[in-house]
């Protein structure tokens, strides 16, 4: 590449890179780079699981080839704080699942290999100084390693928790061909002991999943072949108080000859459930990614199992586009109003090639991001014969998804990770309480305007005049009657709480009163060009009878923008003047105390060009004239020296 493309290659992107910064528009990476957690080599790394913190920290836990269960943790960006570190070297522990309380507390199940227990533990890995090194155990072991429940056959544990850091548990049991539940205590303790979901039917009843809605209870999915060899998918519901059924064991996939399982559960903000599952209805061997959403409130709750139709939000609608291959064993997180999904495809036949899908799902089933392969070319590996591994998701309150699967390309099965950056949480801000009266002092009656200038995101105001009297109004009137000091408090209150400001109105007796209105409102430019000045005056008329005084104040399409102090003597008028600049390109509805006017700021006009050059009209009619002259001296010489 010669000299001058490498400049003009530089300076197109410098200019590409000005704009963008420019624009003010924040510059999104949608998809983070693939990162790997692990290099165990020889020994397999699987069954990855992934929870995000209240500082947006990434806690992962796997299981190793020796069937052992490793912890680790990384940042917001993918960069390791702490590096895998055991948690458990029985030597049979595999499939763990985990979870983190709003102390930033992790919590993790896991299975024996054999099935003859569900262990837990709870870690504060804060207690690390993470830096990059593994942890040591004891250092950050809050509740040591122990076993929940011991059986044959026990396997597949998830786990939830709730807003007062319960732990709730499901896993299977095989053994007794049911779904059991156990609630544990922020430290561990046993809440409600070992509790069965589901056993009405002589099937195999399998991969439980569970999320805990607002009032903490339990909502749990499962797949059950019904004695049959189809599966097909149920939910209930169970009270947090005692685990006792709310809903018992609802059916919410047809009843027909192919396979719907392979599910994971969400719930929203609303209480809303949202399931999602492989299904092979369209296709028998090639299952796509099918999900509904119920209302569960729509049940009586009286413990027997629902109507599914009657909690039906959202019928069954495939997620995926039936091909050749199988989408299958889907997973899902809910953050701000959108569900993140992940998935694998797969052909069933024969080895791998796999890969990782992602979608976004608004809550009313829309989908807001489309199918998207988060890996490309043969990656994602096949370690147990089940095949019955998922690709967890979690998101943090930035609206990024972190994704972790196992995954061969380096020529071992490793653990890798990834983030897709989906819709940007918008966090509600705190309301702060400020308020503003135009005439704090005053003879009665004394009529004053109240202002409110709090900040934050606030859905309801409520003013208290110190009199007796209220008023819920953002701007309201108000006359005092009698004299007296008078504490005026503003209370405002949005979805990050309420907070409160008072203020102090003194009124004194008297025979006369002030009575200020404002007349003869004008506007200086009614179209102004944007940054042009405008010039707002108006007339302050005292109609009372005694001598008054205050602020006026200048709202703009309804927000405080100016204030003037004005005095004005009783049967007289007094004028004021503001001045504004605006530079968006809009209607500007203008009022001051009771007059109102309007003015509008046209579009910023382009200056015309000459050459390349902007000019403005001026100019450009300016080098018109020279032009026009310089072109008649032309023909003046040409005819003067024309040869004879």
């Amino acid at each position: 590449m010669n000299k001058r493309k490498v400049i003009s290659t530089f300076l197109a992107i410098f200019v590409v890179f000005t704009m963008i910064a420019a624009s003010g528009a924040p510059v999104l990476a949608q998809q983070g780079a693939d990162i790997q957690l692990t290099d165990f080599e020889d020994d397999y790394s699987d069954c990855p699981d992934v929870a995000v913190d209240s500082n947006n920290n990434v806690h992962v836990a796997f299981e190793a080839d020796d069937q052992t269960v490793w912890y680790t943790m990384l940042d917001n960006n993918g960069n390791t704080l702490i590096d895998d570190t055991l948690i458990d070297d029985g030597g049979e522990e595999v499939k763990p699942a985990i979870g983190v309380d709003s102390q930033d507390h992790v919590h993790m199940v896991w299975q024996s290999e054999s099935g003859d227990y569900i262990a837990y533990i709870k870690l504060d890995p804060y207690l690390d100084d993470m830096d990059g090194d593994a942890a040591t155990l004891a250092a950050i072991e809050l509740v040591d390693a122990t076993d929940l429940y011991g059986d044959d056959y026990q396997q597949d544990p998830r786990i939830a928790i709730d807003s007062n850091d319960h732990v709730h548990v499901v896993w299977e049991n095989y053994d007794d061909y049911e779904i059991a539940y156990m609630q544990l205590s922020s430290g561990g303790g046993v809440v409600v002991p070992y509790t069965v979901v589901a056993d009405t039917y002589s099937g195999w009843q399998r991969r439980p999943f569970i999320a805990v809605d607002s009032n903490n209870d339990p909502h749990i999915v499962w797949n059950d072949d019904m004695g049959t060899s189809d599966d097909e998918m149920f939910y209930a519901m169970l009270s947090g108080d005692d685990g006792s059924h709310l809903i018992d064991a609802t059916l919410i996939t047809p009843d027909d000859d192919e396979d719907s399982k392979r599910s994971d559960i969400v719930v929203d903000d609303e209480d809303m459930v949202h399931i999602f599952w492989s299904d092979e209805r369209h296709y028998e061997g090639s299952p796509e990614i099918y999900y509904t959403k119920l209302d569960p409130s729509l049940d009586d709750q009286d413990g027997d199992p629902a109507n599914e139709s009657a909690i039906t939000v959202i019928d069954d609608t495939r997620l995926t586009t039936a091909d050749d291959e199988s989408s299958c064993a889907p997973q899902a997180a809910f953050q701000c109003g959108y569900i993140h999904i992940t998935w694998k495809d797969a052909y069933w036949e024969g080895d791998p090639p796999e890969d990782v899908f992602y979608m976004i799902l608004g809550t009313d089933g829309n989908i807001e991001v489309p199918k998207k392969e988060l890996t490309t070319g043969s990656t994602l590996y096949y370690t147990h014969s089940y095949a019955d591994n998922v690709i967890p998701v979690a998101v943090d309150s930035y609206g990024k998804a972190h994704v972790a699967w196992c995954d061969d390309r380096s020529g071992y099965a490793e653990i890798w990770y990834t983030t897709y950056q989906g819709p940007i949480c918008v966090v509600p801000e705190a309301p702060r309480a400020a308020a503003r009266v135009s005439a704090p002092m005053g003879e009665a009656p004394h009529q004053v305007q109240f202002y409110d200038m709090s900040t934050g995101d606030i859905d309801s105001w409520f003013w208290s005049f110190g009199d007796g009297s209220f008023s819920d109004a953002q701007y309201p009137t108000h006359t005092y009657q009698n004299g007296g000091t008078y504490q005026v408090c503003l209370t405002v209150e949005g979805p990050e709480g309420s907070d409160t400001a008072c203020i102090q109105v003194i009124v004194e007796e008297g025979a006369g009163a002030p009575n200020l209105v404002v007349r003869n409102l004008y506007i200086s430019a009614t179209q102004a060009q944007p940054r042009q000045q405008v010039m707002i005056t108006a007339d302050v008329f005292n109609e009372g009878t005694a001598w008054g005084d205050g602020d006026v104040d200048l709202f703009i399409n309804g927000q405080y923008e100016q204030t003037t102090g004005v005095g004005v003597s009783a049967g007289t008028s007094q004028p004021i003047s503001f001045t504004v600049y605006k530079v968006e390109a809009g209607e500007y509805q203008v009022t001051i105390g009771n007059a109102t006017g309007t003015f509008y700021v046209v579009e910023e006009q382009q200056p015309s060009q000459v050459g390349g050059i902007p000019m403005d009209s001026g100019t450009l009619i300016a080098l018109i004239v020279i032009g026009v002259f310089v072109i008649a001296a032309l023909i003046v010489a040409i005819v003067v020296f024309k040869p004879s």
